[in-house]
C-alpha cells in the first residue's frame, strides 16, 4: 500500500499570505472608492461653478466645499443662519432641501427634481442645471424666504404619492 504524504505549509505562512492579500484588496477598493468620490465631487463642483456664474458669484468658490454652500445660500438671498443650520445633523437636511428647492425654483425645476437631484444626487443634478441654457428667474430670488412648513408638507405629499404608486404596482 502506497501512502501519499501531503505537506501543508505552516499555519503562520498561510495567515501571512491571507493578510497581505486582504490588505491589497482593501487598499485597491479604497483607492477605487476615493476615485469615484473625487469624480462625483468634481462633477458637482463644475456644475455649481456654472450655477455661480449664472447667479453672478465668483466661480472658484464652488471648489471649496463648505464655502461653496455658504455662497449658494447668499446667492439665493436666504438668511445667513440657514447655512449654519444646514451643518447640524438631521436639522441640516431640512435646510439643505429648502435651499435646493429654491435653487430649483429659480431655474424652473419641480420640487421633486430639487429634492432628489439637487440634494441626494447633486453630482448629477447640479451639472444639469449649471450646463443648461436656462437662466435663473430673478423674481424667485427676490421672493421672501420659503416657509419650511410648506416644504415639509410637499415632501410628505410626495412620499404619499410614491407609496400609493408602489401599492398600485404591487397589486
Amino acid at each position: 500500500m502506497i501512502t501519499a504524504i501531503i505537506i501543508h505549509p505552516p499555519v503562520h505562512v498561510v495567515d501571512k499570505c491571507y493578510t497581505v492579500a486582504m490588505k491589497e484588496l482593501i487598499l485597491n477598493v479604497g483607492i477605487g472608492v476615493a476615485i469615484v468620490l473625487l469624480c462625483m465631487f468634481l462633477s458637482y463642483a463644475f456644475g455649481l461653478a456654472k450655477v455661480f456664474g449664472k447667479l453672478g458669484q465668483p466661480r472658484w468658490r464652488a471648489f471649496i466645499p463648505v464655502f461653496g454652500f455658504m455662497t449658494l445660500v447668499k446667492a439665493l438671498h436666504l438668511p445667513r443662519h440657514w447655512f449654519f443650520m444646514a451643518l447640524i445633523p438631521y436639522v441640516g437636511t431640512i435646510y439643505s432641501i429648502a435651499t435646493a428647492q429654491r435653487l430649483g425654483k429659480a431655474f424652473d425645476k419641480k420640487t421633486s427634481f430639487s429634492v432628489i437631484w439637487l440634494t441626494y444626487g447633486s453630482s448629477v443634478g447640479m451639472p444639469l442645471i449649471g450646463f443648461s441654457k436656462r437662466q435663473p428667474d430673478p423674481k424667485v430670488l427676490d421672493e421672501p424666504v420659503p416657509n419650511l412648513k410648506e416644504l415639509e408638507k410637499t415632501i410628505k405629499e410626495l412620499a404619499k404619492k410614491k407609496k400609493s404608486k408602489d401599492k398600485q404596482q404591487s397589486v
